[in-house]
């Protein structure tokens, strides 16, 4: 049985404490034991705890001073999705008096996340770590309260980052990777759909230290011919021009794209800045580069892992954007509200500080919808989203969605269960002992994306091909990839130890000078 210590709702005691919050220290007898700094205030706690016995104890702690213990039933726990009930401790000791809510649950989260359940008030969603819990992503943001906790279904396989919710007695589908909802899993198809029919190959050479700038000279001169030609990429003064090079090749302009001044990150999401002015001949070209280099990294099967925004891919597909496509949900839950007519025009008006007089011939909360959208979200930017999508689609004419886009330039990256979902092996089994290490030693996130960029040139991968994994008969071998066909050889160790040293001094150069 698992325990959510959702918030707390205190009250400090003496004069003083109207204006001075008391401070102490709440031990919970979970295992090991949970240790947390609170204060005579409100707090949002936000942690789950196993509870392996039918009781276990809250102490509260002056200093280091015990001031108050109190032992709690698990049977007194009301159920997360038990939405009209609340469950909490009392207390009342010499600092404060007040209670601290909590709810069972059955387990411990969807695909390692939570939505933190809070009567009327807006929660996080948070990642699970074995340091303690941090946002999903490094950002917190917000989750409809009406989306109500459910028991997970063990037998049905989520992609990562998915989650199955029931909403007003309907099965929806929550993506945290592009923080929208659905009423299916749709995964997007395989990048191999999208293919180039010829057996010619154009080579691009590149130079590793100025990438960016480097690729924009070289692509412009053959943009034409890299629409109907697999792409060969060479590194100056490097050797090799294999797929390991053109799978690393994207992956470092994806990095050089995040790091551009012209694209914006917001929410954890990029697009164009709205803060240029885009009139110079530089910004026109770096325009008709994205769209190239978008076009090109899904013809040749290659990830940018550049997160865009579902803006931004509605608009270079040349699809519609909607409410549903908004990935600030602040925003998206006041249109809804006007969209359903939850409010008035009147007060949708003043909502978004707008006067009736901006709004000629605009009639009725459908169309003020509509309006607010192409006033938020295109007017700014849409001749520059034209630029790149005239060019993307020129590249790939076939009609996507912005989700579909989404995943064919950023795999989501891939826990240790799943990576090892996707492998096949040579000359040894998933219950050898130096596999079982290997599953040990890649539970480090660090280094199992090393890991992967090591084997596969990429941040993630599909999972067709599998990676394979052959296992050699010589002892504390180095690891060998070979990037082409996603293949790595480990030897044999005698202890985890050895191999995991053996591991990170092997991942550790992740430039592929020969391949």
């Amino acid at each position: 049985m698992y325990v959510l210590f959702n918030h707390t709702d205190l009250v400090g005691k003496g004069i003083l404490s109207i204006f001075v919050a008391k401070k102490f220290t709440l031990k919970i007898g979970t295992c090991p034991t949970t240790e947390l700094i609170l204060t005579s205030t409100y707090n949002h706690m936000g942690i789950i705890r196993e509870i392996v016995t039918d009781k276990f104890y809250m102490e509260v702690y002056d200093k280091e001073v015990l001031i108050e213990r109190i032992d709690v039933s698990i049977k007194n726990i009301y159920f997360i999705y038990d939405k009209n009930e609340k469950s909490y401790v009392k207390f009342d000791n010499s600092l404060f008096s007040g209670k601290i809510f909590l709810y069972k649950m059955m387990y411990d989260g969807f695909t390692d996340l939570e939505n933190l359940f809070l009567t009327d008030k807006t929660t996080y969603l948070t990642k699970k770590t074995e340091e303690g819990r941090i946002t999903y992503y490094g950002k917190k943001y917000n989750v409809d309260n009406s989306l109500m906790f459910i028991q997970n279904n063990r037998e049905e396989s989520l992609p990562f980052g998915w989650e199955k919710r029931i909403h007003n007695g309907v099965i929806i589908y929550i993506d945290h990777n592009t923080k929208t909802i659905t009423n299916s899993c749709i995964y997007p198809r395989k990048l191999q759909d999208v293919y180039i029919s010829t057996f010619f190959n154009e080579k691009l050479v590149v130079d590793r230290n100025d990438i960016l700038r480097s690729s924009m000279n070289a692509i412009f001169d053959k943009s034409v011919t890299l629409k109907t030609s697999e792409l060969k990429i060479v590194f100056l003064d490097e050797i090799g021009d294999g797929i390991g090079l053109k799978r690393e090749y994207f992956r470092l302009i994806g990095i050089e794209l995040a790091k551009d001044k012209r694209l914006t990150n917001k929410n954890g999401f990029y697009d164009l800045s709205r803060e240029r002015d885009w009139n110079n001949e530089e910004d026109r070209k770096f325009l008709l580069f994205l769209g190239i280099i978008i076009g090109t990294s899904i013809i040749n099967h290659c990830t940018l892992n550049i997160k865009f925004s579902l803006l931004f891919l509605e608009s270079i597909s040349n699809k519609k954007f909607d409410v549903s496509k908004i990935q600030d949900t602040s925003i998206q839950r006041s249109l809804l509200k006007v969209l359903r007519n939850e409010i008035s025009f009147d007060e949708a008006l003043n909502l978004f500080c707008l006067q009736k007089n901006e709004l000629v011939g605009i009639k009725g909360n459908k169309e003020l919808v509509s309006y607010l959208i192409q006033q938020m979200y295109y007017n700014d930017l849409i001749e520059q989203y034209i630029i790149v999508q005239n060019v993307f689609k020129s590249y790939v004419p076939q009609s996507f969605s912005s989700h579909e886009l989404f995943y064919y330039l950023n795999i989501p990256e891939l826990t240790v269960e799943e990576l090892f979902k996707n492998v096949s092996y040579v000359a040894c089994r998933a219950f050898t002992k130096e596999i079982r290490f290997l599953k040990e030693i890649l539970a480090d996130d660090y280094l199992r994306q090393r890991f992967i960029i090591f084997v596969t040139g990429e941040l993630s991968f599909n999972p067709e091909p599998p990676l394979t994994i052959e296992m050699i008969n010589i002892h504390n071998l180095y690891f060998l990839a070979t990037t082409c066909n996603r293949a790595v050889r480990i030897g044999k160790y005698n202890t985890k130890t050895d191999m995991e040293r053996i591991c990170r001094e092997s991942v550790a150069n992740l430039e592929f000078h020969i391949v």
